[in-house]
């Protein structure tokens, strides 16, 4: 994946903030959402207590490319970013779509809802989103360029 994040962008943004960086851009772009969802593979769907984790969100441009803090950056890049952990295996592995940033926040609460700490942590994507806002506005839609968006 692309390391050279626009000037004034901080890593963070695709490290740990991404869902709300990906909200802010599906607002600020009109473009639909995308998440890498993976189920933790100790667990097993025939067991309870399985569960699935959102390992990173970005959007999608109306041309198919995918698109983060970073920049843009090929879809095939995400495993070696993001899944190639020696101590970590990952079970269905999974792209999904989200038509924007409500749809995608509604799957990040049915992922981790059952989380009690989710809850705790939720209320302050809402503080991440807004200052995101501003990196988007300011410093990712210019790289997004003249790519137009969906209708």
């Amino acid at each position: 994946m692309d390391a050279n994040f626009p000037e004034g962008v901080s890593r963070d943004w695709r490290h740990g903030d991404c869902y709300a960086m990906a909200m802010a851009l599906s607002e600020e772009l009109g473009w639909p959402a995308a998440a890498l969802t993976v189920t933790l593979a100790a667990c097993s769907r025939r067991h309870p207590g399985c569960s699935d984790h959102v390992v990173h969100a970005w959007v999608r441009s109306p041309d198919g490319r995918a698109f983060d803090a970073g920049g843009f950056f090929d879809e095939g890049d995400l495993d070696g970013e993001f899944l190639s952990h020696p101590s970590r295996k990952f079970d269905d592995v999974r792209v999904e779509e989200f038509a924007d940033a409500t749809a995608l926040r509604g799957h990040l609460d049915a992922v981790f809802g059952g989380n009690e700490e989710w809850w705790d942590w939720a209320p302050h994507i809402e503080a991440k989103r807004l200052k995101a806002l501003d990196v988007a506005r300011d410093l990712l839609v210019p790289v997004a360029g003249s790519v137009a968006p969906r209708p």
